[in-house]
């Protein structure tokens, strides 16, 4: 049911690749029986890739490519992630810097970065820095319903050990058992509706935490991020638009 993780060096670059697209192109000239898939094809070998900062005493990154001067992301720091970008199909080398430092003064280096036709990628770090580790998720809606939701959990708080997670807005349903921290796991397609979701740290039966889940739009895929700095523990939802949400929890009664 959980995720595999994939080594951070293909994760963080592939996802990081921002300007390495090219723009499509249109063509506004008269009819004709010839046609040109030139654009066509450039939509086609392209994907798209996201990067989340969910390390939570990391410091902010710079992302360069090779063969260009300036960083292609600046001062991304955590909780927040990118928009998706479109980029080419191609091989890459990206190296991650601390803000303000240079390319030379990379502290991860990744090489040949395969971007491939389609793909729509989430990617980031996780953990504390000096336990740097990284995360894939293949942001999949095919067969997704429009009346409904896909969410996928991931467990990204260092504070916190192996979780059981409920849905208690009405009778309590166990949605996933015993999620260690760094996995992920998909939900079944859900009604697009509000939801109350309950985290269960001692495997009592009890949820110790509980957040409420606003509605989202049928047809949504997204991701939601178990997440602490020092005692605090919150949800970070991942928005489609290039934003992240904080969710506070409840005070149980």
């Amino acid at each position: 049911m959980f995720s595999t993780r994939l080594p951070l060096a293909a994760l963080l670059a592939s996802s990081l690749a921002l300007t390495a697209c090219t723009k499509d192109e249109t063509d506004d000239s008269a009819d004709t029986e010839v046609t040109d898939d030139t654009a066509d094809t450039e939509v086609a070998d392209q994907g798209q890739v996201r990067v989340i900062h969910m390390s939570p005493d990391a410091p902010n990154v710079d992302v360069f490519v090779d063969g260009i001067d300036d960083p292609v992301v600046t001062d991304l720091s955590y909780p927040n992630t990118t928009a998706y970008l479109d980029l080419d199909v191609g091989t890459y080398t990206f190296r991650v810097s601390a803000t303000g430092s240079s390319a030379d003064d990379a502290v991860l280096v990744f090489e040949d970065v395969e971007v491939t036709t389609g793909l729509k990628l989430t990617a980031g770090a996780y953990n504390e820095v000096a336990s740097l580790e990284g995360f894939a998720l293949v942001d999949d809606t095919e067969g997704l319903a429009d009346t409904d939701i896909r969410v996928t959990v991931v467990h990204a708080a260092p504070a916190v050990g192996a979780v059981d997670i409920w849905e208690i807005s009405g009778e309590p349903v166990q949605l996933l058992d015993n999620v260690p921290f760094g996995a992920s796991a998909t939900l079944p397609d859900l009604p697009s509706q509000a939801y109350v979701i309950g985290v269960d740290v001692n495997e009592d039966g009890v949820p110790d935490l509980t957040w409420n889940i606003p509605a989202l739009p049928g047809g949504t895929q997204a991701n939601l991020y178990a997440a602490n700095q020092g005692e605090d523990v919150f949800l970070i939802a991942q928005l489609a638009e290039g934003a992240t949400l904080r969710l506070d929890p409840n005070e149980l009664k």
